[in-house]
């Protein structure tokens, strides 16, 4: 017998067939998504520090900043970014909070970023421990400006809004993954059952026969049911 060809009709009754196995393992598999992030995987927390780049610090304490002043401030970010992200800065760090790591490390749980283009950019630390990541990136937005005017020789550095204390984990998002797992378990689940019938060459339906074979069903041989006879006769009478 060749195998079956599926249409939309088939496909809806295979699933409809096979419903709770799907609803099932769909549960099964976000109840799965939870339980490994929820326990599995350690929260990691983000605390971010925000500093503003200043082109001319002579006109700190003029009331009107120019559209070309502006705009070497933002050309200056990702020069800043770059020194912030340099061994010498962030060894520094590392000398004053006695970190138990290299450069390398802490560049890894760092990220810094212009903020939507503009002359301002912020720095983010993550890590499993909430006041350690508060703690470095503050640190960092304290010795990183002189560090920076050391190398670039041009504008300078302010420090808009300091980090605060982070009280929920940026990561992992616990309803992200269970959406993910739940959907991840439909999507299989059904692939699975589908394949299962195409893969299927058992007969067990007229409809089997006439579409398998492309042959017309001539006759069906009943299923025939043994009677108990003591029970026919006890009901008999």
């Amino acid at each position: 017998m060749e195998r079956m060809e599926l249409d939309l009709k088939d496909i809806f009754l295979i699933l409809r067939r096979r419903c709770l196995a799907i609803v099932a393992i769909t549960v099964l598999c976000g109840l799965g998504a939870w339980l490994v992030t929820s326990f599995l995987i350690t929260p990691l927390y983000s605390a971010s520090v925000s500093m503003y780049v200043s082109s001319d610090p002579s006109r700190e304490n003029t009331n009107s900043v120019t559209t070309s002043e502006l705009s070497a401030s933002a050309q200056l970010v990702d020069t800043y970014i770059v020194v912030l992200e340099s061994n010498s800065v962030l060894q520094e760090v590392i000398n004053l909070l006695q970190l138990p790591y290299e450069p390398d490390v802490l560049r890894s749980k760092m990220q810094a970023s212009s903020i939507n283009g503009t002359e301002a950019f912020s720095i983010t630390i993550t890590d499993p421990d909430p006041e350690m990541a508060q703690l470095i990136v503050n640190t960092i937005a304290e010795v990183s400006p002189s560090e920076i005017i050391r190398v670039v020789k041009v504008g300078s550095v302010e420090v808009i809004d300091w980090a605060t204390l982070p009280t929920q984990p940026s990561s992992p998002s616990v309803v992200r993954n269970v959406l993910l797992g739940v959907l991840l378990g439909l999507v299989v689940s059904c692939f699975v059952f589908i394949l299962i019938e195409i893969l299927d060459t058992t007969i067990r339906r007229e409809e089997d026969i006439t579409k398998g074979l492309g042959v017309p069903l001539l006759g069906v041989v009943p299923k025939l049911v043994e009677v108990n006879s003591t029970k026919e006769e006890a009901s008999a009478t």
